[in-house]
């Protein structure tokens, strides 16, 4: 008896289609041979599909059913089969998210905080520069005093000399020019 499985699940409309159609293709993959679950769920749905209620529809569907060999022991079995078979596949899938997060997360966090690392180097290095920068700029604000101060007192000296210079020379020259007058 082929089974479309997607006729006997349905899903609501917040629920992601494409995991949705892997489960049921996962549940098909591991269909057993004979009367299990999923053919139980498919007569079930056959009969609720003729307004029969629930109680009505399990029942008659069990009473078929038993007459092909199945049990309430056989079908519970079934049921815990394809619940297992869901959860090998939401394991396999956690797993796989898992390494996901690993890979695209985790490496992406380790990116972040190597860059960040980075990021506060170059900002310790920035401020040591200006640091060194702010030193050299008092040093050069000293420097020029320093110069200001050394031209300064060049003038100075240059000043008094050339003062004591013209007054010692003039005295020379009156002299020569009365010596030459009287002489």
């Amino acid at each position: 008896m082929s089974i479309d499985i997607s006729k006997l699940f349905s899903s609501s409309d917040t629920t992601d289609s494409k995991s949705f159609n892997f489960l049921l293709k996962a549940l098909k993959s591991h269909s057993t041979d004979g009367f299990d679950y999923l053919k139980f769920r498919k007569s079930i749905k056959s009969l609720k599909d003729m307004n029969l209620d629930d109680s009505t529809a399990i029942k008659s569907a069990f009473a078929t059913a038993s007459t092909m060999g199945l049990s309430k022991d056989k079908l519970s079995k079934s049921i815990s089969f394809y619940k297992k078979v869901l959860e090998k596949e939401k394991k396999a899938f956690d797993q796989a998210t898992s390494r996901q997060i690993n890979e695209k997360v985790s490496g992406k966090k380790k990116e972040k905080d190597s860059l960040s690392s980075k990021n506060l180097e170059l900002e310790k290095k920035i401020l040591d520069i200006q640091t060194q920068m702010q030193l050299i700029n008092q040093k050069l604000s000293t420097i020029d005093q320093e110069l200001d101060k050394a031209k300064q007192k060049i003038t100075d000296t240059t000043e008094r000399y050339e003062t004591a210079f013209n007054e010692l020379y003039t005295q020379i020259e009156e002299d020569e020019s009365l010596i030459t007058k009287h002489l």
